[in-house]
C-alpha cells in the first residue's frame, strides 16, 4: 500500500503552469536605496496588504537588506505575522490597535499608534509594573482621516510623555496631495508639522523619529529638516504615485503578473464564447485560446483587456470567468498549450503595466497589485534590470 504523503510533500511549490506573480525582490532593494538616496532620509518600509500585493514576507526581508530602519503595516496581524516568520526589526502599526492586545504588543516589541486621548488612558491602563509600550503619535495636517488636529497635538503628546508606562518614540503625519502638480496643498501640511516640532522642541518633548512623506513627499518635495525619516509605500514597488508624479527610469517595476495558455479551440461563426454569450463569432472561424486567469484572480471582469502572447497584443474575449477568459488567437497562428501570457510585465517589445490595467479598469495601480489574490502564486526572483523604454 502507498504510505501517505509526507509534510514535505504538501509545502506549496512553485508552479510555472498556474496563473502567478513574479516578485524581483533585487528592483524592491533597488527602489528602496533610490527612495533614501534622493530624500535624504532613512526609510520605512511599508509592508502593509501583502507588500501591496508582492508578498509580505519576502518583501520585508528584502527592505531589512536594503537597510531600511524599520516597516511598517496597517493591522496587529499583519504585525504578529511578520513576527511568527521570524522578522525582528522594528514593526509600526498604522490603524488603532485595542488596549486588549497592548500584552501581546509588547511581548512582540510592536510600536503603536496613538492618535486621541482616550487611546493613552486606555493602554495605560492595561501595561503593568515595569513594563513599556512603544508609541508613535499621529498628527493630522490636512489629511483628514486619522491622526489628532495639529493644534491640539501638543496636548496628546503631553500625555503621553507624562505617562512613564510609554516610549515616546516617534511622530507622523500623512500627505494628502503630495502626488498632484501643486504643491500649495503639501506645503501647508509641511508648515503645520512644522510648526508643531517647533513647540515640541520647546520643550524638550521631540522624539527621535519623526516622518512626514510617503513616496511622493519622498520623491517629489523638499524634506523638513526635523524629519528623520520617510516612508516608501508605492514608489518601493517601482509604482508610480500617480500619473502626475511619475518614477524615474531608474525605478524598477518589481512586480510581472503571468499565466499560461491552456487550450486552443476553433470555433465558427454564429458560435458564442463563454457566459451569457456576449461575444459571438462574426467570421467563418476563430481560434480561441482559453488562459488560466479570472475574477477570483483579481483578474477584473471587464471588457477590452488585452494580454501579451508571443510578443503579440491578443483581446481578451467572451465574459472572464471566475478562474478563466478566453483570447482571440487570430493574430497569434502559432500560439501553442503551454505559451507563456503576460498580465503585467513585458515580452518581445510590448507591455502591459500596473497602470495600463488601471486606467483601462478605472482605478489606480495600487488597487491592482493589492487586488491580486492570494491564490495567485507569489514566486520571487532576482533579476537586475532596467524596465523597458
Amino acid at each position: 500500500m502507498q504510505s501517505p504523503q509526507t509534510t514535505n510533500d504538501l509545502e506549496p511549490r512553485a508552479s510555472t503552469g498556474e496563473c502567478r506573480a513574479e516578485i524581483n525582490l533585487a528592483a524592491i532593494r533597488n527602489n528602496l536605496r533610490l527612495i533614501s538616496e534622493t530624500s535624504g532620509k532613512s526609510v520605512i518600509a511599508v509592508i502593509k496588504a501583502n507588500a501591496y500585493g508582492h508578498g509580505a514576507l519576502a518583501c520585508a526581508q528584502a527592505a531589512i537588506e536594503a537597510g531600511c530602519s524599520g516597516l511598517a503595516v496597517a493591522r496587529l496581524s499583519e504585525a504578529l505575522s511578520l513576527r511568527y516568520q521570524g522578522i525582528t526589526a522594528p514593526i509600526l502599526i498604522f490603524d488603532r490597535v485595542p488596549a486588549k492586545e497592548v500584552s501581546w504588543i509588547i511581548a512582540q516589541n510592536l510600536t503603536v499608534t496613538v492618535f486621541d486621548p482616550a487611546q493613552v488612558a486606555e493602554y495605560a491602563s492595561e501595561i503593568g509594573n515595569g513594563r513599556k509600550l512603544k508609541v508613535h503619535v499621529k498628527v493630522d495636517t490636512g489629511m483628514g482621516r486619522l491622526g489628532v488636529e495639529s493644534e491640539q497635538a501638543d496636548t496628546l503628546v503631553d500625555a503621553v510623555t507624562k505617562q512613564k508606562v510609554f516610549d515616546f518614540e516617534g511622530i507622523y503625519s500623512h500627505f494628502a496631495k503630495a502626488d498632484e502638480t501643486d504643491a500649495a496643498p503639501t506645503d501647508r501640511q509641511k508648515n503645520r508639522f512644522s510648526a508643531l516640532l517647533n513647540r515640541l522642541a520647546v520643550k524638550g518633548q521631540l522624539p527621535h523619529i519623526i516622518h512626514l512623506s510617503n513616496s511622493a513627499g519622498a520623491l517629489f518635495h523638499q524634506q523638513l529638516e526635523r524629519c528623520t525619516h520617510v516612508r516608501a509605500g508605492i514608489a518601493m514597488y517601482g509604482l508610480n504615485p500617480s500619473s502626475e508624479t511619475v518614477l524615474p527610469t531608474e525605478f524598477q517595476p518589481a512586480l510581472c503578473w503571468k499565466t499560461e495558455l491552456a487550450s486552443i479551440k476553433t470555433l465558427y461563426q454564429g458560435q458564442q464564447v463563454s457566459y451569457g454569450g456576449r461575444y459571438q463569432v462574426s467570421t467563418p472561424d476563430l481560434r480561441v485560446g482559453v488562459i488560466m486567469v479570472g475574477y477570483a484572480d483579481g483578474f477584473r471582469r471587464t471588457t477590452g483587456n488585452h494580454v501579451i502572447m508571443r510578443g503579440r497584443m491578443l483581446p481578451v474575449i467572451g465574459t472572464i470567468c471566475m478562474d478563466q477568459c478566453m483570447v482571440d488567437l487570430s493574430d497569434c497562428p502559432d500560439a501553442q498549450i503551454g505559451d507563456e501570457v503576460t498580465l503585467i510585465g513585458h515580452d518581445g517589445g510590448l507591455s502591459l503595466s500596473a497602470d495600463d490595467l488601471a486606467k483601462h479598469w478605472n482605478t489606480i495601480n495600487y488597487e491592482v497589485t493589492c487586488g491580486i489574490s492570494a491564490r495567485v502564486q507569489r514566486i520571487f526572483i532576482e533579476k537586475q534590470e532596467r524596465k523597458p523604454q
